[in-house]
């Protein structure tokens, strides 16, 4: 997905507010979302996740990390350690969404 097709799909689902990490080729590509006045702190990002904490109020945070495995099975190790690094340091609630693909 291109800019300009990302865009259309913040409009249509009213989500004014993302990050995007593009793909390479047919692999890849992040998008993470979210309304106006949500507080969304972006902790790092990469080709292979993007990783914030949303304050939810009342001094509570989640940590909300978007995934996306290595397609090449001989890196993908690299691939968890990046989960691993993100988990030693989660202290709230923590989601992970994405996927693995092999091919």
């Amino acid at each position: 997905m291109n800019g300009n097709d990302f865009r259309r799909v913040q409009n249509k689902c009213r989500l004014q507010n993302g990050l995007t990490v593009n793909s390479e080729g047919q692999s890849g590509g992040l998008a993470l979302m979210w309304k106006e006045g949500t507080n969304v702190s972006i902790q790092s990002y990469s080709k292979h996740h993007i990783d914030s904490i949303v304050n939810l109020g009342n001094n509570k945070n989640m940590r909300v990390t978007g995934f996306y495995g290595h397609a090449n099975l001989n890196l993908r190790n690299n691939s968890w350690d990046i989960l691993h690094c993100i988990g030693d340091s989660v202290r709230e609630y923590w989601v992970v969404g994405g996927i693995l693909t092999q091919f």
